[in-house]
C-alpha cells in the first residue's frame, strides 16, 4: 500500500500534515490549539455518460472529523476535469473552512484613552449642554 505523506504550509496562520487517513493541523498564530482528526475522500463522476464518458468531471468530497468531536467539516469540488486537481482544491477548501471555524483571535489589550481625547469629549459635552440650555423657555 502506497502511503501519502504531505507536510505543507496552507496560509500564514496554518500548517498541516496529511498522512494516510489522518490530518494534523498546526495553527501558527500561537493562540489557537493544534488539532488532529480523521479525513476521508470520496470520488464521484459528474457529467455525461455514453460517448462522452471521457469528458465527465471527477468530483471529490472530503470529510474531516476532529478527534474528540462529533462535528464534521465537509467540502467538495468539481471545478476541474482531473480528479487529482479536484482533490488538491477540495483539501484547500477544507483547510480554509477549518481555519475559519477553529482559529481564535488574540486577546485584546486594553489601552487607556489619551488625555486630549478625554479633554475633547468634555469640551463637546459642555458645548452641547450650553446649546440645549439656550433652547429652554424661561418661565415667568
Amino acid at each position: 500500500m502506497h502511503k501519502h505523506h504531505h507536510h505543507k504550509k496552507h496560509s500564514e496562520d496554518l500548517a498541516y500534515h496529511l498522512q494516510d487517513e489522518r490530518l494534523s493541523i498546526h495553527f501558527l498564530d500561537g493562540y489557537s490549539p493544534d488539532m488532529e482528526g480523521d479525513i476521508s475522500f470520496s470520488h464521484f463522476h459528474h457529467g455525461h455518460g455514453g460517448q462522452n464518458v471521457n469528458k465527465s468531471n471527477k468530483g471529490v468530497h472530503a470529510v474531516f472529523t476532529p478527534d474528540g468531536s462529533d462535528e464534521k467539516i465537509i467540502a467538495s469540488c468539481i471545478d476541474e476535469r482531473s480528479e487529482i486537481q479536484n482533490k488538491r482544491n477540495v483539501l484547500k477548501s477544507l483547510l480554509e473552512k477549518i481555519e475559519e471555524r477553529f482559529k481564535q483571535n488574540p486577546p485584546r489589550i486594553e489601552t487607556e484613552v489619551p488625555y486630549h481625547t478625554k479633554a475633547r469629549r468634555l469640551e463637546d459635552k459642555k458645548k452641547r449642554s450650553r446649546t440645549k440650555s439656550a433652547r429652554q423657555i424661561e418661565e415667568y
